[in-house]
């Protein structure tokens, strides 16, 4: 499965006009900052998406990362806890959310979650922090219980759970890092060291008193337990290998693509006396033909 990504979609409480005003925005943007960020050895794109707005957050990282760890377990069971993948693309495997609901989501507490058959892959994409820190009443060890719950009923052995936490969001989880105690036996940081929402990787004592922004970390963590990004088979290598291969013809051809993209921009400003419809279908016309 390649996992396209999905740009279609929008909220429901949106009109017209703003989502077409977005998805400029989000263009534009994507033309004046850099395509490409490094994470464990290997250069990912950053995801500007118009769900979430992906160009102000973690989730600019955080998809593209988790999407080719899917990509890498073509085939496996997998699991995701918390719904967030399916928002960028279309996903087979299963889901567990306690609170959203939606086609295919199963709606249960993660720490009562019991599968007929064990996941040889489960990923979480920033939902863990909130078990037992934001419920009510607040029991932040659950969180531990969450993890070992997931690592010995859910996980298959030899198989890997990969999830994403924010730094300075939870500060039990924060004091476990500190600590050295977290759950997890291996962990990456990443950074967010710019207004632009440009990311690198760090080490913990880079990113430990980094406080949670409003709506957006300053920092991440992917933790793993039991494996590591690295290990798949052969044909996950060699479809790894060909999509390098084009990443580097795509980075040829960026330039031109910048110039198309900027100058249907600046068409679409001239256009600003022209009446409202005609306006936008002129725009996604110059915005087609750039692609």
């Amino acid at each position: 499965m390649s996992y396209t990504y999905d740009y279609t979609g929008k909220p429901t409480d949106e009109g017209i006009v703003r989502p077409y005003w977005r998805f400029l925005k989000m263009r534009l943007t994507r033309c004046l900052r850099n395509k490409t960020f490094r994470f464990d050895s290997r250069e990912y794109e950053y995801l500007y998406h118009p769900y979430n707005r992906t160009w102000k957050n973690e989730r600019g990282v955080e998809i593209p990362i988790f999407r080719e760890i899917l990509v890498r377990h073509h085939g496996a069971r997998i699991l995701e806890i918390g719904n967030v993948l399916s928002h960028y693309f279309s996903v087979q495997h299963d889901i567990v959310d306690k609170y959203e609901v939606s086609p295919g989501v199963i709606n249960q507490d993660i720490i009562e979650f019991t599968p007929q058959r064990q996941y040889d892959l489960i990923v979480s994409i920033s939902t863990l922090e909130h078990v037992g820190w934001d419920e009510q009443p607040q029991d932040p060890p659950k969180l531990l219980r969450a993890i070992e719950h997931v690592r010995s009923t859910c996980l298959a052995p030899g198989g890997m759970l990969v999830a994403s936490l924010p730094i300075g969001y939870n500060r039990y989880f924060d004091d476990l890092l500190d600590r050295g105690t977290s759950p997890f036996t291996t962990h990456h940081f990443l950074k967010r060291i710019s207004k632009r929402n440009y990311w690198r990787e760090a080490d913990w004592a880079e990113v430990r008193h980094l406080p949670y922004g409003r709506f957006v970390a300053q920092a991440i963590v992917i933790g793993i337990i039991s494996g590591q990004l690295g290990s798949d088979n052969r044909e996950g290598e060699s479809r790894i290998k060909n999509q390098e291969s084009r990443s580097k013809g795509q980075a040829e051809m960026a330039p031109k693509k910048q110039t198309r993209e900027l100058r249907a921009a600046f068409l679409l400003l001239k256009l600003f006396r022209a009446p409202i419809a005609q306006r936008l279908m002129q725009a996604l016309t110059i915005i087609e033909r750039s692609t």
